[in-house]
């Protein structure tokens, strides 16, 4: 994965034409993608989070052990964003230097612990990898008049795990140790 975090958020076009794997709600065509979707669970520290982008949330809150048991517990993705963003402690100071590389692990814990997730990743094929978004520039790909334009950074992460084959891990990545649970370190996002 050789796309560094200033790289992926360029901003890029996407033509109808090309075909791409578009995504905008989970339950669609292309929905396996979304880090939103649910039954993909993970297991990262002895934990079990409902989705990728529950762990991506709980990434947030390095200094916050409680903050991150509440995202945990979310029934779905959407609902540990909403605990996320709920009052209080307030994510990571850098967290905006980090979020892409927190991307990069929480997708890489679904890849290797999901391998339906690596399914519909191969099933792109050569196609370009966008999440459909009027909403998120950054994450998602603004749609156009013939295509999709913005940073896509959802998108271009996932693409990143293609062809990677999956393989079960039991709740951490070879090489990698969480430190973000009880102690803030500083670098929260990097496991």
């Amino acid at each position: 994965m050789s796309a560094s975090p200033e790289q992926l958020q360029q901003s890029v076009k996407y033509h109808r034409t090309d075909q791409p794997a578009t995504f905008r709600r989970s339950r669609a065509q292309w929905g396996e993608l979304s880090n939103m979707t649910g039954g993909f669970p993970i297991h990262a520290n002895g934990i079990l989070f409902q989705s990728s982008d529950s762990l991506y949330q709980a990434l947030k809150f390095p200094h916050s052990p409680r903050r991150q048991q509440a995202i945990a517990a979310a029934h779905s993705g959407y609902a540990a964003k909403v605990v996320a963003y709920e009052p209080g402690e307030k994510p990571y100071a850098q967290w905006d230097c980090h979020r892409v590389d927190a991307m990069r692990v929480a997708l890489a814990f679904k890849l290797f612990q999901n391998p339906r997730f690596g399914d519909a990743l191969l099933a792109t094929g050569s196609r370009a990898i966008v999440e459909s978004s009027d909403r998120d520039v950054f994450w998602g790909a603004r749609p156009t008049r013939d295509g999709y334009a913005s940073a896509n950074v959802l998108g271009r992460v996932v693409k990143l795990f293609w062809p990677t084959a999956p393989g079960p891990v039991s709740g951490r990545l070879p090489g990698m140790t969480p430190r973000f649970w009880h102690t803030a370190s500083p670098h929260p996002a990097i496991l």
